[in-house]
């Protein structure tokens, strides 16, 4: 996985972004990452986690993440 590609979608999910949507070439990574290690997108919604780095996330943009990128998710 590319994490750089992964800072995006980060990018993507905080307050105050100006990315309406992200680019195609994005989806396989988000795919892998919830695929691999799911934990990292409840990672990125625990916002006791976020705002430790002072990271804004926008958790309406981070539950639509895998919408947008049309990503399919089990909930287990």
């Amino acid at each position: 996985m590319n994490v750089l590609n992964m800072s995006v979608c980060l990018m993507y999910v905080q307050g105050g972004s100006k990315l309406g949507k992200l680019d195609k070439a994005y989806y396989p990574e988000l795919a892998e990452l919830v695929e691999s290690n799911p934990q990292y997108l409840c990672y990125l919604l625990d916002k006791n986690t976020t705002g430790s780095y002072e990271i804004d996330i926008v958790t309406k943009r981070a539950l639509n993440l895998p919408s947008v990128c049309h990503v399919a998710i089990s909930y287990n």
